[in-house]
């Protein structure tokens, strides 16, 4: 049982270096994607979506586009760099949704050597708080690492 807090600890330092690896990554591919050639789009879909995550209800903005990049047809659901999270503020959702409605027509980024892989936004939403979720995680892994470590050592003593 003792070993539980050891797993439990490393499992957060990993899941701290996940979540920093993959937002040092979406920044990187962000910084590419600012060569990358526009186009114009349509809008084919824009709607609010709601889900129940654990009690929590999250809205995700889904957008659906179509473009052309040398007269072939392409189409994509891909807002941003780094996936789209959601959010409980419907507000800002329904934002994003008015932004790209159905039959507008937004200039997208899209990379040159796979034009399927395409954005509506250079922006990217995951980093910052991914960011920040790996420093938290990485530290709360080794603090109970050491709490692990101080009780094994016998320099603390639980009370029982």
């Amino acid at each position: 049982m003792e070993y539980f807090i050891a797993i439990f600890g490393a499992l957060f330092i990993l899941g701290g270096f996940y979540l920093i690896r993959n937002a040092r990554k979406a920044l990187k591919e962000a910084e590419i994607a600012k060569n990358w050639p526009r186009v114009q789009s349509r809008i084919t879909k824009s709607k609010v979506i709601q889900n129940y995550v654990e009690g929590t209800t999250l809205y995700y903005a889904e957008i659906e586009y179509e473009y052309h990049v040398k007269g072939v047809s392409y189409s994509n659901d891909a807002i941003s760099i780094g996936g789209d999270e959601g959010t409980s503020n419907r507000e800002y959702i329904a934002d994003i949704c008015k932004q790209y409605r159905i039959n507008s027509q937004p200039q997208i980024i899209y990379n040159p050597n796979d034009p399927e892989e395409s954005y509506l936004e250079l922006s990217t939403s995951t980093p910052r708080g991914s960011i920040w979720g790996g420093i938290i995680f990485l530290i709360a892994g080794v603090l109970i690492m050491l709490i692990f470590y101080l009780v094994r050592s016998g320099v603390i003593r639980p009370e029982v």
